[in-house]
């Protein structure tokens, strides 16, 4: 395997857990999230307004429901292809036209395949560039959103040398 350009080769990297979380519903669950605190609101008022058990009921939705649709939901994307690379250790390299993505299972041999380094990797997945659109900026990263809206890529500054190859990479990205 060749080795890529300066400013189109990520170092190896994963999303915490609990950023993945809040990316996921906010991307996906805007709508259940709306719709049970407008129910959960409208309860309240009712409870105050005509009968106290409008207001449990509410609580009951707050504390019940909303948290298993919220779980549904991070369980549904969670295993989408394009959506669970940022939790594995892997590394991205931008070619012409392609992003190709390596995630690191481990070293436990067999049939991986192996990089210069010697370090075991299962699995490559490449992406057309065009599949990628929108840009979500973070304090230490950015999100970069497929245009369907059907997963996303996380790019932490950190997996990066510096600030200059960063925003080389993400030129390289969006061009």
């Amino acid at each position: 395997m060749e080795k890529p350009e300066a400013g189109k080769e990520s170092n190896w990297f994963r999303m915490p857990a609990g950023l993945f979380l809040r990316t996921i519903i906010f991307q996906n669950g805007k709508t259940w999230i709306c719709f049970f605190g407008l129910l959960v609101f409208i309860g309240v008022i009712s409870g105050i307004v005509a009968d106290y058990r409008y207001a449990i009921i509410a609580l009951m939705v707050l504390f019940i429901l909303l948290p298993m649709v919220l779980l549904f939901i991070y369980l549904y994307y969670g295993f989408y292809e394009t959506y669970y690379i940022n939790i594995i250790l892997h590394k991205i390299i931008i070619n012409n036209s392609e992003i190709r993505i390596l995630m690191k299972w481990g070293n436990n041999g067999g049939d991986n395949c192996t990089d210069e380094d010697g370090d075991g990797f299962n699995k490559s997945i490449s992406y057309k560039k065009e599949l990628f659109g929108n840009l979500i900026a973070l304090k230490d990263s950015v999100i970069v959103l497929t245009k369907s809206n059907n997963g996303f890529i996380w790019l932490p500054v950190s997996a990066f040398e510096d600030e200059k190859s960063f925003t080389s990479f993400i030129n390289n990205l969006i061009e």
